[in-house]
């Protein structure tokens, strides 16, 4: 594991109840539930699990306050932690059941294998990715979210929830994977905070703060609230935010043909994401400590990708060790580098529309050294209002400073206005960024 502390969860816990606890080189305390043992602790000590409705060193219970969550299907766990024989063997368990219920292309199968497989050690890393299904109604996105959910770390369906603190608690108290359908949160009170969770949580160490009624209602405490973790999006279009944008891996479902996926879910479907989940815990058990993410850096793949999708590419090639020597695996190194490098070309296209763009194009064709901001904002106006009319009524010489400077120009004043430079290093990473050769 990349750190060596001690972890409780919920962190603010006041009744010695809670839902997960960490401590390296000693323990691990989960959860686990089925309807004759009720909600108990599964605890990993020395190669060991015992199962126990205490955890003496702690003192501590299991957190009952998510047993209306469990009841109603909003959080998943599992029932107990099962044998399992290999990593490459629990990998194809979960292909052939995302294959079973839902319809997509092989290479990203491998994609969301591993994305399922990785929910189960997010702690060893110190950034995840978002996995995220765009499509209209009816392409088969909820499904998509649903069944690679289901194999997930502790998938938390968010729906319904009023306030934005609901949100947090839920989030904070139960960690796993957060399963998200934008539309449910469209036009509400709460959308603000969804997003607040999407830009703090693909990272450790950034909580979004609150301010909390002090008990007895004597004023408030600002409180931290852990939303770090995986979560898995259905939406329509794209977020607005580049930056949010980026950290998410995203798959265009298509709308089946295969007449053997089932219309409804039928029961088999817990009950296999169950037996799944419980040999998934023992994986958890036995890697959480051990696992850490690489240092390589794919030379074709821009910086942001690469850090996503490192903590997927670490258990890509444990998996394809696993699988050496057997008849025609697929690798999943290949068929994650391969979808990574297909979602990067896609991002520069689509850099290749925004007004950044257009400007350090301007700057690339014009024939001064140090061209002004003026003359880039006309030139740029000139080439492009024809498909954006509005681009000349906002795109001002201020403005247009203010983007350059934004990614990485520098706009000095002189006795003709303001002119436009930059270093030739600063200009080749630009040309790198939105994919312009030479």
């Amino acid at each position: 594991m990349n750190f060596k502390r001690e972890i409780i969860r919920p962190s603010n816990t006041q009744a010695n109840q809670i839902s997960f606890y960490f401590k390296p080189d000693t323990a691990i305390v989960e959860l686990v539930h089925d309807y004759d043992d009720g909600l108990r602790f599964a605890i990993y000590e020395r190669g060991n699990v015992q199962y126990a409705e205490e955890y003496a060193p702690k003192t501590a219970k299991p957190l009952g306050s998510l047993l209306p969550l469990i009841h109603s299907g909003t959080i998943r766990l599992p029932s107990l932690a099962a044998h399992f024989s290999t990593i490459g063997q629990l990998a194809e368990r979960k292909r052939r059941f995302i294959r079973t219920y839902f319809d997509c292309e092989p290479e990203f199968e491998s994609v969301a294998v591993l994305y399922a497989l990785h929910t189960w050690v997010y702690e060893a890393f110190n950034a995840v990715p978002y996995l995220r299904f765009l499509g209209l109604l009816g392409s088969g996105k909820t499904r998509g979210m649903m069944t690679v959910g289901a194999l997930c770390y502790r998938p938390v369906v968010i729906s319904g929830v009023a306030t934005g603190p609901a949100l947090f608690r839920t989030i904070e108290i139960a960690g796993g994977t957060v399963l998200l359908d934008e539309s449910d949160f469209q036009n509400t009170s709460v959308g603000a905070d969804i997003i607040k969770v999407l830009n703090m949580g693909y990272q450790k160490g950034l909580p979004v703060i609150r301010n909390e009624p002090r008990p007895g209602g004597n004023g408030f405490d600002p409180t931290p609230f852990d939303v770090f973790g995986p979560k898995i999006i259905s939406g329509r279009r794209k977020f607005r935010d580049e930056a949010t944008e980026s950290r998410c891996l995203s798959y265009m479902p298509r709308q089946t043909t295969r007449t053997d996926i089932p219309l409804q879910l039928p029961e088999e479907f817990e009950r296999e994401a169950l037996e799944i989940s419980n040999e998934a815990l023992m994986f958890r058990f036995l890697n959480l400590e051990s696992i850490s993410p690489s240092a390589h850096r794919e030379p074709d793949l821009s910086p942001r990708t690469c850090q996503i999708i490192q903590p997927l590419l670490e258990l890509a090639d444990r998996i394809d060790a696993d699988n050496a020597g057997k008849v025609s695996p697929r690798s999943y190194r290949e068929d994650l580098l391969t979808f990574a490098k297909v979602q990067d070309l896609k991002a520069k296209d689509e850099q290749k529309a925004t007004v950044e763009y257009f400007l350090l194009e301007a700057f690339l064709n014009h024939n001064e050294d140090a061209p002004l901001v003026s003359d880039l904002a006309r030139e740029c106006v000139l080439a492009h209002k024809i498909d954006d009319p509005k681009l000349e009524y906002w795109l001002n010489p201020r403005r247009t400073g203010q983007l350059l400077r934004e990614i990485g120009f520098e706009t000095p004043h002189s006795n003709k206005g303001s002119k436009v430079v930059i270093t030739p290093e600063k200009l080749a990473s630009l040309k790198k960024r939105f994919g312009i050769a030479g």
